[in-house]
């Protein structure tokens, strides 16, 4: 008897360990599957980021592109009215030097004209 209770006990043992393995296995299927199903949804959101990325940079270069074209359409158009101004204050510049002469040149006439009316004056005396 001493040895059909042992075989009994050793039976009764290894359906104890199946059945604590067979539910360990269920919980480990269980966690299994929620991290496969975490795995998945982090690879949707993964490839959901990386789309978004690639979008930001192409707005990003875009962006730098646009205000580069700006910049150089701004540099033009400062150039075109510094060039501009230049000409203009060239312009006003002859004719108030222009006009400045003229008047010098009259008064030097009429100086001249008075010296030769007296000089004149004071020959005929």
């Amino acid at each position: 008897m001493d040895v059909l209770t042992h075989i009994l006990a050793l039976v009764l043992g290894a359906a104890a360990v199946w059945l604590i393995f067979r539910q360990q296995r269920g919980v480990l299927e269980a966690r299994l599957a929620g991290v496969s199903g975490e795995n998945v949804r982090l690879r949707e959101e993964r490839a959901v980021l990386q789309t978004t990325l690639e979008n930001e940079r192409q707005t990003a270069a875009e962006k730098i592109r646009l205000l580069d074209e700006a910049q150089a359409r701004l540099s033009d158009t400062f150039k075109a009215l510094s060039s501009e101004a230049l000409q203009n204050n060239n312009a006003s510049f002859l004719h108030l030097a222009k006009a400045t002469l003229e008047r010098f040149q009259e008064t030097a006439r009429g100086d001249l004209n008075l010296r030769q009316q007296a000089s004149a004056l004071c020959h005929a005396l």
